[in-house]
């Protein structure tokens, strides 16, 4: 009901004007510099408007890589500059908009709202929340600040302010192996997870604890086991090393193949597939993780069949999850199609592509009868994206 139903996305970067309608499992598909990363960010830009504040930090803590401000204004040849970049999220509940700017040389520390809108409807009627603010105005004096969290809470109406907070907490995971294995530090630490991975060992420590109140959280950590074949057991232990950046848990393994008393495994050594299927569970399974992230690259170090397996499981995670919630993957690996039951309307593959004038273009992909056609005659959806039936890939 709370879900994010419908993202709108203008003249930020490759993005001159898009709009997708979301699924709960969404998987991105297409070309080096299409513009997936670009529609993630575009969501992140928007989950700080949404908190208050635009500027390099909160922007960071979202996982949006690092840029002028200038630069995130679409500037295609022989077209106009934009005045803003401008967001739209909806439900069929909740709407919010907010169009922004930043074009200063320098750039000022914090982006202003040129205008933010928040409305929603309550018995069938439309009402607003907030009506669109004019930065013209002498009494608008903090144009750097948004109010759609403020007022949504103001207006006691449970459908808004979870919505907000719902795009409030949106992030964009990138995990690396260094930091999953708790090596490396992950430099936008979060609870429960950090955005390249980070906690870890703490995340599926308190899945362990939580798995016994939670049948939804026991069958995800449960179904570990048919994802990485080689281990019949993992648990958490106390660190006892100090070589470790978080010297708090450690992932530990037990290897099913090896004899008793040289058949543990830790974090440190075990494969970096396992770390990553746990970290997807616990992305998903966390009483405290975000409802709605994203996740780049999401096939990090998994080989072709595990690949198909977990994305499989994923799938069933995703739709079985009573807190519903959203994800937003990218991949460059053809197999995570095969895992994906595009049938199911909860489950959407977006194909994305480069107009010949530059622009990013976001399809999603239906189950045509073509498509149903050529899967009877023994084809893959892998097989048809690498064949170019679906787009996204490179001219080259």
């Amino acid at each position: 009901m709370y879900g994010i139903k419908e993202i709108i996305i203008e003249s930020f970067k490759s993005l001159e004007s898009v709009t997708v309608k979301l699924g709960l499992l969404n998987v991105f598909i297409g070309a080096n510099g299409s513009g997936k990363s670009n529609f993630l960010e575009g969501i992140g830009v928007l989950s700080a408007a949404v908190d208050g504040r635009v500027n390099d930090q909160t922007l960071l803590m979202r996982g949006v890589r690092p840029g002028t401000p200038q630069l995130y204004k679409s500037s295609f040849k022989n077209t106009e500059t934009p005045s803003c970049i401008a967001f739209t999220a909806k439900n069929t509940k909740t709407l919010y908009h907010v169009e922004l700017d930043n074009a200063d040389d320098p750039p000022k520390p914090n982006w202003l709202f040129l205008q933010e809108h928040l409305r929603s409807i309550k018995n069938n009627k439309e009402y607003q929340i907030q009506e669109k603010r004019n930065p013209q105005l002498r009494n608008n004096i903090e144009k750097d600040r948004g109010f759609a969290v403020l007022r949504a809470a103001e207006s006691n109406e449970k459908p808004p302010i979870q919505f907000i907070r719902r795009l409030q907490d949106y992030r964009i995971y990138t995990p690396t192996t260094p930091v999953l294995r708790s090596m490396s530090t992950d430099t936008q630490p979060h609870r429960p997870l950090g955005l390249s991975g980070g906690r870890l060992p703490e995340a599926v420590h308190e899945l362990l604890l939580y798995r016994d109140n939670y049948s939804y959280i026991r069958q995800i950590t449960d179904d570990f086991f048919p994802l990485i074949s080689w281990a019949d057991e993992y648990r958490v232990s106390p660190i006892s090393s100090l070589l470790t950046s978080n010297p708090s848990r450690i992932l530990k393994f037990q290897d099913r193949f090896m004899a008793n008393g040289r058949n543990v495994v830790s974090g440190y050594d075990a494969s970096e597939g396992a770390m990553y299927v746990l970290f997807l569970a616990a992305l998903v399974a966390h009483l405290d993780a975000p409802t709605f992230c994203a996740i780049e690259n999401a096939d990090y170090g998994l080989n072709p069949r595990l690949v198909k397996t977990l994305f499989q499981q994923l799938s069933q995670w995703v739709i079985d999850s009573p807190v519903q919630k959203q994800l937003l993957i990218t991949t460059h690996n053809p197999i995570v199609l095969d895992g994906l039951p595009i049938q199911d309307n909860k489950i959407r593959l977006f194909v994305v592509n480069r107009t010949n004038k530059g622009k990013t273009d976001i399809k999603r992909i239906l189950p045509t009868e073509q498509i149903i056609d050529m899967g009877k005659k023994g084809h893959t959806l892998s097989e048809l994206w690498v064949m170019g039936l679906l787009g996204g890939v490179p001219d080259v």
